[in-house]
């Protein structure tokens, strides 16, 4: 019984031991998103990553990296048999994007440690889309640098600059180890690219036609719904 005793002591000690150093006062932390509900894809998403460094107990600066492409290569057929014509669709964009911000970390509990804080937005997207034999006509193509359409309405690039004010929370669930949530309130202004659309036909020159951009400028509640996950060193 005394064994079992001065054990328990022990465990004790050492829990408050770590409970002390559970929230970081200086040093570095690196997160990414996490959906533990994910069932298609992986739970951890690696499109957007962010970065502090704790000045002191309560300062915290912030960066934000977003890196997001995606692709796709479609085909469809018509004509079956000797003279078929395969018409194909190929279509991509890229996001690049930096948040910097600054954190105020309030006095929470030995795990939790909420904030308040403001970051500025910046993001810019390319998009574009090539079709051959467009329209089912051998050696015929068409493509849209900027969007999906020649309207720019699929997928349209842009170029965007905001500023939200946030609030969030950490909570370590372990030494070094921690879950948050973010949510605030944003105001941010997007310049949509101009479509340029160049339909190509054999031994033929055709101008390209070009769709002006537009811009819009929004105000409102901004949030992850994503969980995340984070590692403080």
């Amino acid at each position: 019984m005394k064994k079992v005793f001065v054990i328990l002591v022990m465990v004790l000690g050492l829990t408050t031991f770590v409970k002390a150093q559970y929230i970081p006062t200086s040093g570095f932390s690196a997160e990414v998103n996490f959906n533990p509900l994910s069932v298609s894809n992986s739970p951890i998403s690696l499109d957007y990553l962010k970065a502090r460094m704790f000045l002191n107990e309560n300062i915290a600066v912030r960066l934000g990296f977003e890196l997001n492409s995606y692709s796709e290569d479609s085909k469809s057929v018509s004509n079956p048999g000797p003279n078929q014509i395969v018409q194909e669709t190929k279509s991509s964009y890229f996001i690049f994007g930096l948040h910097p911000g600054i954190e105020y970390h309030i006095k929470g509990t030995d795990r939790l440690s909420p904030y308040v804080g403001a970051e500025i937005n910046f993001s810019m997207k390319s998009a574009t889309s090539t079709i051959t034999n467009y329209q089912n006509v051998s050696g015929e193509s068409i493509k849209y640098d900027g969007g999906w359409d020649n309207a720019g309405t699929t997928n349209p690039a842009y170029t965007k600059i905001g500023f939200n004010i946030i609030c969030g929370t950490d909570y370590y669930v372990a030494k070094h180890l921690y879950l948050g949530v973010e949510v605030g309130l944003g105001l941010s202004s997007t310049s949509y690219k101009d479509v340029t659309t160049t339909y190509t036909i054999p031994n033929t020159t055709i101008t390209p036609t070009t769709t002006p951009g537009g811009s819009n400028t929004s105000v409102g509640v901004v949030y992850n719904s994503l969980i995340r996950l984070g590692w403080s060193f």
